[in-house]
């Protein structure tokens, strides 16, 4: 019985120094995260692709996977004109590299997007610290539609085509799903996932990243758009996909527009004036709401009480 009751004692004191500690690490997290201030992204910069051998000749889809799809020569130096711009406007927001902090570059992993970086770091690598992959980032999935298929799916999936073209038309594009491939809410959830990313890089404590440059693809840009700025369906459904290279920033969370129009398929640069301003005025409403104060759920509930009141 002895043996007994001082190894029942030795377990309760073990549990208990344990239960100890794990509260005391607890309460130096918080109060850490509590004297940690927030430091938010400064800017982001958005980045569509240059032109790729596809944008010039639909047939090469017949030949090669969509992610291996590269650039044009003219492609490579539309993504120089898109990297230039983001130098000029770091410069005059920023002065120096010094006073920005630390930029990453986030990119798409197709060829057609890795070779846009590619180009954008060789003019701009002073003002860039480092470079990342993400497969959140890549373009929508068309599932059967891939490709060349776009053109010819009445053809060769009637059905399937006409299930789609009929949710889209009672429901609305943003949800209607391509036959094993993504709709454009599906590339919105993606995308959100990828914000823990950002926001765990710039909570850090050491070197935090403080501007984003994002290369990737039309529908995926502006599903980045409608997440971070908090936009609507019906936005996303009267939008469009971005020129090749044009370059849109975000401050914070607010809408800065374009700051380089990029390049229309006649492969002329596309004036700023061209591109559609937008304000941020069709954000939905039920994201600015608030919790209640005391007072005011107090309040509340007190006119609930009269309300009951009155209909007894």
């Amino acid at each position: 019985m002895d043996d007994l009751y001082w190894f029942l004692l030795c377990v309760v004191c073990c549990s208990a120094s344990a239960f100890l500690a794990a509260s005391a690490a607890f309460a130096s997290a918080a109060a850490k995260a509590k004297d940690h201030p927030r430091r938010p992204v400064k800017v982001l910069f958005l980045v569509r692709h240059g032109e790729s051998t596809a944008n010039e000749n639909p047939e090469v889809y017949k030949t090669t996977p969509d992610h291996q799809i590269p650039l044009t020569a003219s492609g490579r130096e539309m993504a120089r004109a898109a990297g230039l711009a983001i130098v000029k406007q770091l410069r005059k927001d920023f002065g120096t590299p010094e006073k920005l902090g630390h930029c990453r570059l986030w990119v798409s992993p197709f060829l057609r997007t890795r070779q846009t970086a590619e180009e954008i770091l060789d003019v701009a690598g002073d003002w860039i610290a480092s470079v990342r992959e993400s497969p959140y980032l890549v373009e929508q999935d068309w599932g059967l539609f891939e490709g060349p298929g776009i053109a010819v799916a009445a053809e060769r999936h009637p059905e399937e085509w006409a299930r789609v073209q009929a949710i889209a038309s009672h429901q609305g594009k943003f949800w209607a799903r391509f036959p094993l491939g993504e709709s454009c809410f599906d590339v919105c959830c993606r995308v959100a996932s990828f914000f823990h990313v950002v926001e765990r890089d710039y909570r850090r404590e050491v070197d935090p990243v403080r501007c984003l440059i994002v290369v990737s693809h039309g529908v995926t840009l502006r599903a980045f758009k409608l997440m971070w700025l908090r936009r609507s369906p019906e936005w996303f459904g009267q939008s469009a996909n971005p020129p090749n290279c044009s370059v849109s920033m975000i401050r914070g969370r607010q809408d800065a527009g374009f700051i380089f129009g990029g390049f229309c398929h006649r492969k002329c640069e596309v004036p700023l004036s061209e591109l559609p301003v937008e304000t941020g005025d069709d954000r939905c409403t039920w994201h600015n709401w608030k919790p209640l104060s005391e007072e005011e759920r107090r309040m509340r509930d007190l006119q609930e009480v009269h309300r009951l009141k009155k209909h007894k």
